[in-house]
C-alpha cells in the first residue's frame, strides 16, 4: 500500500484573543469582512485535540508538535512545525496530515507522510498523550473560489480528565486558498479591531503551562515558564494581564519564603512584590470589569495592610537597635520596656499575617488571581473607537499624568508637613513603578529617569520612618505611667533623636525634588515617553 495524504502546503494563520465576544460574533456572522463577502453560512464544529509526545519530549525538542484531531467519529494525525510569529502576529508553519486510529499503536495506523514523520521524530520511543484541548468552533469561509479564507471563533478548553482547567476565546484567521494580498488585507482589518489582541504563542504552549500548573507542597499554585513578553502594540488589557502574571509569580515566590522563614527581610521583599502588583493593578485595573477583578482588588488591599502592619514595626525595631548601638546614647537596658512593647505588637501583627497565609480566604484570592492572569480575554471592558486600546496609545499619557501629579506639589512643598510629604512619596513611587513596568517597550534606558524618583522617595522615606517612630514612642510614653524616671527619660531622648532625624531628612527634600522636576528631569521623562 502506498503513502496517503501527502505533505500539506505551509499553513498561514493569525490568532487573536477575543476581548468582546459579541463584537467578534457580529463580525463573523456579518455580510462583510474587510471587503470580502461570506462564501456560505457559519458552521458549528466541536473538535477534540489530543497532543502527543515522547517521555523525553523528542517532538518538542525537534521543533514539532503532534496532535490527533477528532471531529465526530473521524480522527486525523496532524504535525506542525513550531515557530515564532512575525512582527504582525502571522505564523507560517509546515503541516503534515494523515489518518489516525486513537488507541492503536502508531505503527498500525494507515500509512501516510504524517505517520512516517511522527515515527522518525520519536526515534523509537513510544508516543503518548500529553494534554487534551476541546474546541467549540464557529467557522465561516469568506471570499470566492481561489480567494477563500477561513475565520473561526474558538472556545478552547484545557481538559484534565473530564474537567476543564482553563478556558480561552480565540479568533483565528487562516489563509487557506486566499492570495497573500487578500490574507494580509483581512489580517490588517482584524488587527485594527478594538476587541482583538494578537496571540504570539500557540494553543499548545498555553495549554502546556496550564497543564503543568499544579500546587506545591504549601498549597500555592505553581506558575511555570519564563516571564511573558508584551509589546507596545498589544491591547492595554492583555499587556496588563501579562505583566500581572509575571508579578504574581514573583509574589508567590516571596510568599513561600515568608512561610518558610518569616524574617524581617523576607517580609520586606514580599511587601515590595505586593506593592508592585498593587501599582500595576491601579494602572491597568480600569481595563477590567466583573466580580473577579473586584475580588482581586479587595484581596490586594487586605494583604497589603497585613504586611504593612508588620513592616512598620520592623522599621521601628531597626531604628531602636541602631540608636542603642550609638556611643553616648542611653543604655540598652533602659529601653527594654519600650523594646518589649514593640516586639509584643510585632508578634501580634506577624501572627495575624501568618494565620492569613494558609487560610481558605487567602488561598481563594490567590487562585482567583492566578486564574485571571491565565485567562486571556476574561473580564475586559469593551472599547469602541476612537478610544485608545493599545498599550503604546495610553502608557505615555499615564506617565505624563503621573509626572503632572508630582509637579502639582511645587507650590505646596515649602509648607508641606510630614503627612503631606508622605503622599508626595506615594506619587513618586507610583510613577517609578509604572516606568519600571513598561521599560521593555521604552526605546531608551530608564535608569536615569527612575534614579531621581528613587532619591526623592528615599529622602521623604527616611523622614517618614523617623516621624512614625517618634509618634509611636510619644504614644507609648502617654500610655505607660509605671516607667521609672530613667526609663522615661531614655524613651524621651529616643523620641527627640527621631524628631531631629525628621528635620535633617526634611532639609534634603528640596534638592531631591529639583533633580526630578528641574529641566534635566523633565527631559528624561519626555525621552521615556517619546521612545515608547
Amino acid at each position: 500500500m502506498g503513502l496517503t495524504d501527502g505533505p500539506s502546503p505551509v499553513e498561514v494563520e493569525i490568532k487573536f484573543d477575543v476581548l468582546d465576544r459579541r463584537a467578534a460574533r457580529s463580525d463573523l456572522l456579518g455580510d462583510d469582512l474587510g471587503g470580502l463577502a461570506p462564501a456560505g453560512p457559519a458552521l458549528r464544529v466541536r473538535l477534540v485535540d489530543r497532543y502527543l509526545d515522547t517521555q523525553g519530549e523528542r517532538l518538542r525538542r525537534s521543533g514539532w508538535a503532534a496532535r490527533i484531531r477528532t471531529v465526530g467519529a473521524a480522527s486525523r494525525i496532524q504535525l506542525k512545525q513550531l515557530g515564532a510569529t512575525d512582527k504582525d502576529g502571522v505564523a507560517r508553519r509546515r503541516e503534515l496530515d494523515g489518518p489516525a486510529v486513537p488507541g492503536d499503536p502508531v505503527e498500525d495506523w494507515p500509512r501516510s507522510f504524517a505517520r512516517r514523520r511522527l515515527i522518525q521524530l520519536a526515534h523509537g520511543e513510544p508516543v503518548a498523550e500529553i494534554l487534551t484541548l476541546r474546541q467549540d468552533r464557529l467557522v465561516r469561509r469568506f471570499g470566492d473560489g481561489p480567494g477563500a479564507l477561513e475565520m473561526s471563533l474558538d472556545r478552547v478548553e484545557v481538559l484534565v480528565g473530564d474537567e476543564a482547567v482553563g478556558r480561552r476565546l480565540i479568533l483565528e484567521l487562516e489563509q487557506q486558498d486566499a492570495s497573500d494580498e487578500t490574507f494580509a488585507h483581512v489580517a490588517a482589518f482584524l488587527r485594527a479591531r478594538p476587541y482583538l489582541s494578537i496571540v504570539t504563542t500557540t494553543k499548545l504552549a498555553w495549554a502546556a503551562d496550564l497543564g503543568a500548573r499544579g500546587r506545591s507542597e504549601d498549597g500555592l499554585p505553581l506558575l511555570t515558564g519564563p516571564d511573558l513578553i508584551f509589546r507596545a502594540d498589544d491591547s492595554t488589557a492583555e499587556a496588563g494581564r501579562r505583566i500581572l502574571r509575571n508579578q504574581i509569580r514573583r509574589l508567590l515566590d516571596r510568599e513561600r519564603a515568608v512561610r518558610e522563614q518569616p524574617a524581617a527581610e523576607e517580609i520586606r521583599r514580599l511587601r515590595v512584590a505586593t506593592r508592585r502588583v498593587r501599582a500595576t493593578w491601579r494602572t491597568f485595573g480600569p481595563s477590567y470589569t466583573g466580580t473577579r477583578p473586584e475580588q482581586i482588588r479587595r484581596g490586594l488591599r487586605r494583604f497589603w495592610r497585613l504586611l504593612t502592619n508588620v513592616r512598620d514595626l520592623d522599621v521601628l525595631l531597626a531604628r531602636l537597635d541602631a540608636y542603642a548601638e550609638v556611643p553616648g546614647t542611653d543604655r540598652h537596658d533602659l529601653l527594654q520596656n519600650l523594646l518589649a512593647t514593640v516586639v509584643e505588637r510585632r508578634t501580634r501583627a506577624l501572627t495575624a499575617l501568618i494565620d492569613e497565609l494558609p487560610s481558605s480566604r487567602h488561598v481563594r484570592w490567590i487562585e482567583a488571581f492566578v486564574d485571571f492572569v491565565e485567562s486571556p480575554g476574561r473580564g475586559v471592558v469593551p472599547v469602541e473607537p476612537p478610544a485608545a486600546r493599545r498599550l503604546q496609545d495610553e502608557v505615555g499619557g499615564w506617565i505624563w499624568s503621573g509626572y503632572e501629579r508630582l509637579l502639582a506639589w511645587e507650590p505646596l512643598l515649602p509648607l508641606a508637613d510630614v503627612d503631606a510629604l508622605h503622599q508626595l512619596r506615594i506619587e513618586a513611587k507610583r510613577l517609578r513603578d509604572l516606568i519600571l513596568v513598561v521599560t521593555p517597550i521604552v526605546g531608551v534606558p530608564t535608569g536615569t529617569a527612575t534614579a531621581g524618583l528613587v532619591g526623592l522617595q528615599d529622602a521623604i522615606g527616611a523622614m517618614n520612618d523617623a516621624a512614625v517612630t517618634a509618634s509611636v514612642v510619644r504614644a507609648y510614653l502617654a500610655e505607660r505611667t509605671m516607667l521609672t524616671p530613667d526609663e522615661t527619660r531614655a524613651a524621651e531622648r529616643f523620641a527627640l533623636a527621631q524628631e531631629r532625624q525628621v528635620a535633617i531628612a526634611r532639609r534634603r527634600v528640596p534638592a531631591a525634588w529639583r533633580r526630578v522636576t528641574g529641566p534635566a528631569g523633565r527631559r528624561r521623562i519626555a525621552q521615556v515617553i517619546g521612545t515608547i
